[in-house]
């Protein structure tokens, strides 16, 4: 009777264990890049910290065309005030304060500049591109504000709000 080494039994174990890995990572779901990419973005007028990250959020869009951008102006808008307050309760955001901005299930308060908050909006962007990423209106469930930030965008029509749309949206 023919003995096996230790080697060999290590060697079938390794195969073994190897076989199982690459069924078993057939199965898993594997997270899906995003075509589009959605960013709401709450704004005051006036806001010297809302303006630095207009101005770099636009630059943001030209460079990632897949980047859907919704803004709202809470200051002057009650109703837009509200759906803001919507959107932080359903992220349990405490402060209320402007510029919020928000990519999926992430959220920043304010913005410093782009070398340093603009930085950390790409790197969500690029992260949501590559994960891909739930609409923060999702997060809101059935919600009066969501279902008018939805007609407006299915009729291609913001209404009281700015709709900077992704190449994709562009052409559906």
């Amino acid at each position: 009777m023919k003995r096996r080494t230790c080697f060999q039994r290590l060697r079938a174990g390794w195969f073994i264990l190897l076989l199982v890995v690459v069924i078993v990572s057939g199965l898993l779901p594997r997270a899906e890049a995003a075509d589009t990419v959605v960013l709401y973005f709450f704004w005051g007028d006036g806001c010297s910290y809302c303006e630095k990250e207009k101005e770099f959020l636009h630059e943001l869009h030209q460079k990632y065309p897949q980047l859907d951008m919704r803004w709202f102006e809470t200051w002057n808008h009650l109703e837009l005030k509200e759906f803001a307050d919507a959107i932080r309760k359903a992220y349990a955001v405490e402060r209320a304060s402007v510029p919020l901005t928000v990519l999926g299930d992430w959220t920043m308060i304010g913005f410093g500049s782009p070398a340093e908050s603009g930085v950390q909006i790409e790197d969500q962007v690029l992260r949501c591109l590559e994960h891909g990423c739930d609409d923060a209106l999702e997060k809101l469930g059935p919600h009066r504000l969501a279902a008018k930030i939805k007609a407006d965008i299915a009729s291609g029509k913001p209404d009281g709000w700015e709709w900077f749309q992704s190449s994709q949206a562009k052409k559906e």
